[in-house]
């Protein structure tokens, strides 16, 4: 099932989210508008299709269906804006980067202007469980970025810190946005802690299939330049578990090329990672997580729904940007 069929089972909410984004981000600041405009163009608006297809597990959908679907979006497209300028980044979704276009300090100005958008919208919500779930899940989230700031570079980071870091950076958005979707439709505890375990699981899935396009994937199908990670000193999992097996003289040259981030020397850095089967291990991982997602999903009722939600992991899993 491709991602637009199951986008069709939710298209009018999917709508809705895309007309109430619009409508909270028209300001009366012209450069708010134009990035906002920019950076969320083109997204897979996978965070709030999940939000939407676990609300529609328990619920019928309404108008705070729709905004949390709109708040997780903001949140996402928040981060964006942020890591590109942490990582000097130039391309995203096959377009130049906001700070490319318009600066650092535009993209980081328009990136706190998304995040207190959220919270506007939150506020509205009247929903309080919501607001300690999303608090906690940003804080979190902010760790991470500095986590895995203090770890670029780090020839010695091991698998340990890298979950950490990919847990807290992209794992725990898609596990709150579930969480929150059961939250909102008063599902039991039980499902609670079974969706928010969902979400986790698939968020990791998502993370490591990231990871590992960064040294498989075409840049076009991307829209992101291949190596980026390895520019940024992202020391993500197939370059860590390379340099776990990699004999002595691979590690002296793979230490020297992860020292200066050239992506000059990518074809060498791709030749240990095929060597030592390291992408391979990334996605046996991923497919890992994806079974445990799908086994938490075993205590959501059957319905339309809860078969689109496990259709969306084998997209995750399966695909190509």
């Amino acid at each position: 099932m491709s991602l637009d069929t199951i986008k069709a089972i939710v298209i009018d909410e999917l709508n809705a989210v895309e007309e109430e984004i619009h409508a909270a981000t028209q300001s009366d600041v012209i450069l708010v508008r134009d990035i906002v405009q920019h950076i969320m163009k083109n997204g897979k608006r996978i965070r709030p299709l999940l939000a939407l297809l676990a609300c529609r597990v328990f619920d019928q959908p309404n108008k705070n269906h729709i905004l949390l679907a709109s708040i997780v979006e903001f949140i996402h497209t928040a981060t964006l804006l942020h890591d590109d300028v942490v990582d000097n980044s130039e391309m995203r979704r096959g377009t130049s980067t906001a700070n490319q276009l318009w600066g650092n300090d535009a993209s980081v100005l328009v990136g706190d202007y998304l995040y207190s958008r959220a919270f506007q919208q939150l506020v509205t919500m009247n929903e309080h469980s919501l607001m300690v779930i999303l608090a906690e899940t940003m804080n979190i989230m902010a760790e991470g970025e500095v986590l895995q700031l203090m770890h670029k570079h780090n020839i010695n980071i091991d698998d340990i810190i890298y979950f950490r870091v990919i847990n807290a950076k992209t794992a725990v958005l898609f596990s709150a946005t579930c969480e929150m979707a059961a939250t909102l439709t008063n599902a039991s505890p039980e499902l609670v802690r079974h969706s928010a375990n969902f979400g986790r699981h698939i968020g990791l899935s998502f993370q490591l299939i990231d990871d590992a396009l960064d040294y498989t994937g075409d840049a076009t199908q991307l829209g992101k330049n291949i190596g980026d990670d390895l520019a940024e000193g992202k020391m993500t999992l197939p370059l860590i578990h390379a340099l776990t097996h990699a004999n002595d003289a691979q590690k002296q040259q793979l230490h020297e090329i992860i020292a200066t981030g050239n992506i000059n020397n990518m074809d060498t850095v791709k030749k240990m990672i095929d060597q030592h089967n390291s992408v391979e291990y990334t996605l046996q991982l991923a497919r890992d997580h994806q079974a445990l997602a799908l086994e938490a999903l075993k205590h959501f009722p059957a319905s339309i729904y809860t078969t689109a939600i496990s259709k969306l992991t084998e997209f995750i899993l399966n695909r190509h940007y």
